[in-house]
């Protein structure tokens, strides 16, 4: 589109230096028992209290092969998420056939729905090929209000590299050519981490 071109040309002005780097995602191999400890077991109050938002909700029901499968990659969202924001967001799951959905509209199974500080809701409508890092992402971007994490040093983007399977890097990024790079970043896959970095972060 327009928009999407200018920025596009805003970003080309500036010259800056963009490095992608593919870092395989490592995480615990898919096995019958997982480690839930980052996930709450939530009941239909729950929904209403105001002190676990925001929070991401996995309506499920205990029959749906769906849910059982997203499940072990749910948890491990869950503790990518602890590990980066120290604990402050929270997922969480709820039996939708034992408790009820608290009057959020759940149309089928799994359902996932971030509910905000202000009880606003906005579902994850899509997942893709890695769902851990998916979901981890884009709750993190959410979040943060922000798709470009702020590095600082080379040992920064380093670490960061190594948090998603495609990472890139803007290097001395300002004005619209950092504007231009945050939407693109927005617009982007979950499955793609971006980051800005001063140029002296690039020095090896």
């Amino acid at each position: 589109g327009r928009g999407g071109s200018a920025a596009m040309r805003a970003l080309s002005r500036a010259t800056l230096l963009l490095l992608a780097s593919a870092a395989r995602a490592q995480g615990p191999a898919e096995q019958d028992g997982f480690d839930e400890s980052h996930v709450k077991i939530l009941t239909e109050a729950d929904l209403a209290d105001a002190s676990l938002r925001p929070m991401l909700v996995d309506f499920y029901a205990p029959w749906c092969g769906h849910c059982k499968h997203l499940a072990p990659a749910y948890a491990r969202a869950a503790a990518m998420v602890a590990a980066e924001s120290g604990g402050s967001a929270r997922l969480g799951k709820l039996d939708a056939t034992a408790h009820g959905t608290g009057g959020h509209a759940v149309s089928g199974f799994p359902t996932l729905s971030l509910i905000n500080g202000d009880g606003s809701v906005e579902n994850l409508k899509q997942l893709g090929p890695h769902n851990d890092a998916w979901i981890a992402t884009w709750l993190l971007r959410k979040l943060a209000g922000s798709a470009v994490a702020k590095l600082e040093s080379a040992a920064d983007v380093e670490a960061f590299r190594q948090k998603a399977e495609t990472t890139v890097v803007l290097y001395g990024g300002e004005g619209e050519g950092l504007a231009a790079f945050e939407q693109s970043a927005m617009q982007a896959q979950p499955t793609v981490r971006f980051a800005a970095a001063p140029l002296a972060a690039a020095a090896h």
